[in-house]
């Protein structure tokens, strides 16, 4: 059967509306991944990262949602930077967010917008504001958390050099938080778990167009030798676009 032109162009453009309504709608599903790796530190730890809240009550509520169902289940609760950005309105959104996962005991680094927006939100203030909820940082320190170490880096700004001195200041760590995944290819060593986001997975198609990472991760499990990176495609983004690539939150069983 042969498609006349105009017929064609008809399909054709329904076919790009109904993936743009689709991408539109997908950043309102959030994804629970259950993720388990044999380390022996007999912890589950609850990892958020890419939040980027705005005071969206649709998007904020369903993320607030899910992790008020999964903080049970958890020991600690780590947090993987850009939680929020330069769009977020104030600091006062993050209040339910914070409310929730510091039932727990919880810790951050930051990831490039608390870089970027540092004019609106200064990064000394945000500690403070953070800090009347009990949320601790782990920019470039490590902490003992009961039976195992956690360390995390400061934003890279996608230079080895930079990571590498980062992590010279953590120190050895059973579980290190980076917020470029980057960091895995850029420090080989003092760590058994990497856990990082910032690449929202390619945010379209899965990043088969393209990923904000130079090294070229996309979302997911890396290994290289005894170390294992855990990627996630985060619980949000700046502008709430996806395709086929949902946001998601992760319980990792250590």
């Amino acid at each position: 059967m042969r498609v006349g032109r105009r017929d064609f162009i008809k399909t054709l453009l329904v076919g790009v509306a109904g993936i743009s309504i689709y991408g539109y709608l997908e950043p309102i599903q959030v994804e629970v991944n259950k993720v388990r790796f044999n380390l022996g530190l007999n912890k589950k730890v609850l990892f958020i990262t890419d939040t980027h809240l705005h005071g969206v009550e649709l998007l904020d509520k369903k993320i607030i949602k899910i992790i008020s169902r999964l903080i049970g289940e958890a020991d600690l609760v780590l947090l993987g930077g850009d939680q929020y950005d330069e769009m977020t309105p104030n600091l006062n959104v993050l209040h339910e967010f914070l409310n929730v996962i510091t039932q727990k005991e919880a810790y951050y680094v930051n990831g490039n917008h608390e870089h970027w927006s540092n004019n609106k939100f200064p990064l000394k203030e945000v500690e403070q504001f953070y800090s009347r909820y009990g949320l601790e940082p782990l920019n470039n320190k490590a902490l003992w958390i009961d039976n195992i170490i956690v360390g995390g880096l400061d934003w890279i700004f996608d230079e080895p050099s930079i990571a590498r001195e980062y992590a010279s200041k953590v120190g050895e760590v059973d579980i290190l938080v980076s917020h470029t995944p980057d960091s895995f290819a850029y420090v080989t060593q003092g760590y058994k778990l990497m856990l990082a986001g910032h690449t929202h997975g390619g945010q379209i198609l899965n990043g088969m167009l393209g990923t904000n990472s130079r090294m070229g991760y996309v979302s997911g499990i890396y290994r290289d030798g005894d170390r294992i990176m855990y990627l996630s495609r985060g619980a949000g983004e700046m502008l709430p676009i996806r395709l086929l690539t949902p946001r998601e939150i992760t319980l990792i069983e250590v």
